[in-house]
């Protein structure tokens, strides 16, 4: 076991048994932001819920099934996106390493699945901060995965309930916010995929499935 892993398990105490891959990232993102605050003074985890929340509520999962092909068909990625949320800032802000990460996926059995839907958006979404903002985000743009996390993580970041107060500063961090928001939309689209998918969720839900 490593040792990460186990000071995860002392830390929850009753760790869940035989997590899927989502648990197991929550759970990391959970411990390594144990102690940390926003700006605002509220728990940091806050901050990936939030952004889980605002990903439910786009592709209806609160009202109606996921359907991942209808997602596929409109180029929607699903498969890594929740467990990229939960971690895209572990390995920017904590002492925990994306080799540790990668560590305890494989030792629940899943290193595959991180390989193949975690491994490189969650490098991408890692912000190096001796890179410029505006080339870190040419970055992130690099994976669908990743700019759909980053256009989340953007959103949960322009909600201005949560500043302790609305200033030049905190308009001008907006502004830009918006700016990367729509260059990664311009490439993906993501805006115009939403709204097509949860468009014909409903149909799906209203009138059934007519295949």
């Amino acid at each position: 076991m490593s040792a990460l892993l186990e000071k995860m398990n002392r830390f929850f105490n009753k760790p869940i048994e035989e997590p899927d891959t989502i648990q197991v990232a929550m759970m990391i993102a959970v411990y390594a932001h144990r102690n940390q605050m926003r700006v605002n003074e509220t728990p940091y985890i806050n901050h990936p819920l939030g952004m889980v929340r605002h990903w439910f509520r786009l592709i209806m999962e609160e009202k109606y099934k996921i359907n991942e092909q209808v997602m596929f068909d409109y180029h929607l990625p699903y498969r890594g996106v929740e467990e990229v949320i939960w971690l895209h800032d572990v390995v920017e802000d904590t002492e925990v390493t994306h080799e540790e990460i990668e560590e305890i996926f494989r030792e629940y059995g899943y290193g595959e699945y991180f390989k193949e839907y975690i491994d490189e958006p969650l490098k991408l979404i890692t912000h190096d901060k001796e890179i410029d903002y505006s080339d870190y985000i040419e970055l992130v743009m690099k994976h669908p995965t990743s700019a759909f996390v980053k256009m989340l993580d953007l959103c949960n970041n322009l909600d201005l309930f949560t500043l302790r107060e609305v200033g030049d500063k905190e308009i001008d961090r907006a502004k830009r916010y918006v700016k990367y928001f729509k260059k990664i939309n311009d490439k993906y689209n993501y805006v115009w995929a939403i709204n097509g998918y949860c468009y014909e969720m409903k149909y799906w839900v209203d009138h059934g499935d007519d295949s």
